[in-house]
């Protein structure tokens, strides 16, 4: 449930004497939208850009006529009377609609000018006495919406969409309303104040907002004014309110697995929410099921970050975060993930709990992959923003509906370039790509299959803004990747990896030619969809793969198709009936990259099959990990059977490290 609201003449009610017309500047544009409030009328119009004004104006009298008519009634039946002609519905009959020109003169615009000539800015619209500023193109909030219902200790974040604005340039103000009585009206009540701009103080002038316990029992109301920067111009104020009064967060409404929870409340669960030093590596999953343990209820407030590990530089985090195209659809809640209850796929409880997930792994650089490129815009690159990120985004080709998105602390990082790399097309025109192009070439089959795949990369070259007084400048050569996810495709893995690397080695030289004496780092991060002893991950931590090794077959009848980026969608796929040629070449690297998290049991979890997929690579001449977050339990996972659940909103683990530099 989401509360919302949306472009509408309720929007601009706090200015009846604005006619705002929207009028898209691209070519080819067919419509002309016009939103304005004639007496307690609230009129949105959308015409024809070659219509007349003069029809225009005919349908304008109409609704106004129509409307009033019908409020007449409804007044009139309540003992009432319409006693001002500007409201009254014999009075709109004989209503005269004039468009004035902005000139000294106001001269009238003839009635038989287009929509799409006739409206500019400065212009006066005369409606009977009435007389309307004409606003043209006025930066615009056409969408405003709030998830439902919101909870004290969860990210309450507002969808919204803009026109002739951008989401940074806007202001924000959060208010707290008290809920209407009784409770029966509240729904009700709620909506006649939707278009109301509030009276009290703000509570908050951030975009994103996290509830606390005073808002207990009480509605937000949000405020979004949008701003165009380069004219200056302040469009008018959208508002959505809370139909729902804010709630308590539960164990059972959102629970917090147990490896988040403060050290503090823990108990005797040594799986503590701190990162554990990296000479003791997390316990292994336990052999049989342990008994499930409350959640503390001072949990369920918001906490502090997770503590940072001793001497602690640097914290990296990687999540496959599970498109909703892949979790809202009927296929997945019977077949991917039947045992997963169906509000917990929701797209509105899981990036809550993601939400809450990232706030709390602290992170200096966050990679995420199956990140759809709308929940980017309007959901998690604001979210992160409110944390002191920014973010990057990156679509997979092919039309795929999602990517990768990276996100680097703005108090640590300046971003120094990044490129994207579609790596279906990068082999053919990369010099360190040679080989590999050689192969493809000379193997249709094999490139053609190559270049149907849609794997993306992102790289990014980070500046650490502070380093010890008189050391090299520091920098980390960032990427991101999500590989084809086909469980027999074990030879299109191994290829991707090499352009990665072989973009990755390209992008250290050309910094290293910049900056001779600096420090570089490489981390890299994302889904591979392959355990660490295939040759995908076994190529960047050992820097060499023969053309020999057993991954180089080719399944002649190798299935295709994206339906899902995870290697547990197409895990029973039975290729044993396929035709393998072993087609290879051998690769190799100079960087010095060693797998962090790689002893993990699994970071993905689904029915009927677990692996661990999800990897962080790292120069071991720059960097050295001094902790990892532990898994989660294998009880805690398999309490509600697999991944997702109601604990755990992704089919995949995050996994989290500290760095620091080496001496």
């Amino acid at each position: 449930m989401s509360a919302s609201t949306s472009a509408s003449a309720s929007t601009f009610a706090s200015t009846p004497l604005i006619c705002v017309v929207r009028r898209p500047a691209a070519a080819g544009s067919s419509q002309v939208g016009l939103a304005l409030d004639y007496g307690g009328v609230a009129v949105n119009m959308t015409r024809q850009a070659d219509e007349t004004i003069e029809r225009t104006f005919e349908r304008l009298t109409r609704t106004i006529q129509s409307s009033m008519s019908k409020r007449d009634a409804a007044t009139k039946g309540k003992g009432g009377s319409a006693t001002s002609p500007a409201t009254s519905g014999t009075a709109a009959t004989l209503l005269t609609i004039d468009l004035l020109d902005a000139g000294a003169g106001a001269a009238r615009i003839a009635p038989t000018t287009t929509n799409g000539d006739a409206w500019q800015q400065g212009q006066t619209l005369v409606i009977g006495s009435t007389r309307f500023d004409v606003v043209l193109n006025p930066p615009l909030v056409t969408q405003l919406t709030l998830c439902e219902p919101a909870r004290v200790g969860l990210p309450l974040v507002p969808v919204a969409s803009f026109e002739n604005c951008a989401r940074q340039d806007a202001t924000w103000s959060w208010h707290r309303v008290a809920a209407p009585t009784p409770a029966a009206d509240a729904k009700k009540s709620a909506s006649k104040q939707q278009a109301q701009l509030p009276t009290t103080k703000p509570i908050a002038t951030s975009q994103v907002y996290l509830p606390v316990p005073e808002d207990l029992d009480h509605l937000l109301q949000c405020v979004c004014t949008p701003k165009n920067a380069a004219s200056g111009a302040v469009g008018q104020p959208a508002t959505v309110l809370l139909t729902k009064v804010v709630a308590p967060t539960t164990p059972s409404s959102h629970p917090i697995p147990h490896h988040l929870l403060p050290t503090d409340s823990r108990g005797a669960d040594n799986r503590v929410s701190v990162l554990h030093q990296h000479t003791q590596p997390p316990p292994p999953p336990p052999a049989v099921a342990l008994p499930s343990q409350p959640i503390p209820a001072n949990c369920l407030a918001p906490v502090s970050p997770l503590e940072r590990s001793a001497g602690a530089q640097l914290r990296v985090v990687t999540y496959n975060i599970l498109a909703d195209v892949y979790a809202d659809s009927d296929y997945a809640r019977t077949v991917l993930y039947p045992y997963c209850a169906p509000f917990a796929l929701k797209l509105d409880y899981r990036r809550q709990m993601i939400a809450r997930e990232l706030q709390r792994f602290d992170g200096d650089l966050v990679c995420l992959q199956e990140v759809e490129r709308k929940q980017f815009q309007t959901f998690f690159e604001p979210f992160m923003e409110s944390l002191g990120f920014l973010g990057l985004f990156r679509c997979k080709t092919r039309s795929i509906a999602e990517g990768s998105a990276m996100f680097f602390r703005r108090s640590q990082f300046s971003l120094v370039s990044s490129h994207d790399v579609a790596l279906n097309e990068r082999w053919k025109t990369a010099p360190h790509c040679a080989k590999l192009a050689r192969l493809l070439e000379t193997h249709s089959g094999l490139q053609a299959k190559f270049e149907e795949l849609s794997t993306v990369a992102q790289i990014s070259v980070l500046h650490q803004l502070e380093h010890p007084t008189g050391s090299p400048a520091r920098f980390v050569i960032a990427a991101n990747t999500h590989l084809y996810f086909h469980p027999k495709a074990n030879n299109f893995r191994l290829m991707q990896m090499s352009v990665i690397l072989s973009e990755i080695e390209s992008a250290k030289a050309a910094l290293r030619e910049q900056h001779p004496h600096a420090r570089i780092a490489v981390v890299f991060c994302g889904d591979f969809n392959s355990w660490s002893d295939r040759a995908a991950c076994k190529l960047a931590t050992m820097g060499s793969i023969p053309a020999s090794h057993e991954d180089w077959d080719f399944l002649l009848e190798l299935a295709s198709g994206e339906e899902n980026e995870d290697a547990s969608s197409s895990s029973s796929v039975n290729a044993s009936a396929n035709t393998a040629r072993r087609l290879g070449v051998d690769l190799d690297h100079g960087l010095h990259l060693v797998s962090v998290c790689g002893d993990a049991a699994y970071t993905n979890y689904v029915g009927g099959f677990n692996a661990c997929l999800d990897h962080i690579f790292v120069d071991s001449h720059e960097l050295a990990v001094t902790s990892v977050l532990p898994m989660p339990s294998h009880h805690e996972v398999t309490t509600n059977r697999a991944l997702p659940s109601v604990v755990f909103p992704s089919d995949h683990l995050a996994l989290v490290a500290d760095f620091r530099w080496t001496e």
